[in-house]
């Protein structure tokens, strides 16, 4: 009897472990947090309120400053540049005139020049003056030298100045001043035609008043 006793303790207590264990495992399941099972909910909530990007204010611009209208003044051509009256751009000119008269009154001139272009506009030179003369007053040469400026005025037509020393000898000098055109024939070749007068003209005068003075120009 004792041993049929212990055998059901045993039994008895094996089925109250396992209905222990059973319950146990029951409680577990039945204490496990709703978040793990929850279905998720619709956010039935208001929108989210939308960011607007950021306005980034830029500074003003300042006015451009009124452009200063300069007035460029035109630039003054060298004698180097071709121009009309020196179509090469040459810086010297030489030449001169001649005059031969004979009768009563025997006159021969000849006055080679050299000229030097300090613009296309000026030109200044120097030349000499060979006079040969006879009259019922005066028989005999005379050898000069002269000094002179042109300036072109209108297109071919220019001013003209000279001091002209007649004779070395006896120092006898003359201001002649006037006007002249000039007709080119070619790149290198033209001709002045001047109308002078003599300034100083007296009873001395060397020149009588208009002075027409024929002149053939080379530009070198």
């Amino acid at each position: 009897m004792t041993h049929h006793r212990g055998l059901l303790f045993h039994l008895k207590t094996i089925a109250f472990l396992v209905i222990f264990t059973w319950l146990a495992i029951q409680d577990t399941f039945a204490q496990v947090p709703d978040t793990v099972y929850q279905k998720p909910e619709l956010n039935t909530g208001m929108p989210p309120a939308v960011v607007t990007p950021p306005v980034i204010v830029m500074p003003p611009t300042a006015p451009a400053k009124d452009t200063v209208k300069v007035k460029v003044k035109e630039k003054v051509k060298t004698a180097k540049e071709p121009t009309e009256d020196n179509p090469l751009g040459k810086k010297y000119i030489t030449g001169g005139s001649f005059g031969i008269s004979f009768g009563t009154y025997t006159y021969i001139n000849a006055a080679p020049i050299l000229g030097y272009r300090l613009t296309d506009r000026i030109t200044v030179g120097t030349g000499l003056s060979y006079f040969y003369i006879n009259d019922p007053y005066f028989e005999g040469s005379l050898l000069g030298g002269k000094l002179f400026a042109q300036g072109m005025v209108y297109k071919t037509f220019f001013g003209h100045a000279e001091y002209e020393l007649v004779d070395f000898r006896n120092n006898f000098s003359v201001i002649l001043a006037g006007a002249g055109y000039r007709q080119m024939f070619s790149e290198r070749a033209g001709l002045d035609l001047m109308v002078l007068f003599d300034l100083n003209q007296n009873g001395r005068s060397f020149y009588r008043n208009p002075v027409i003075r024929p002149v053939l120009i080379f530009n070198l």
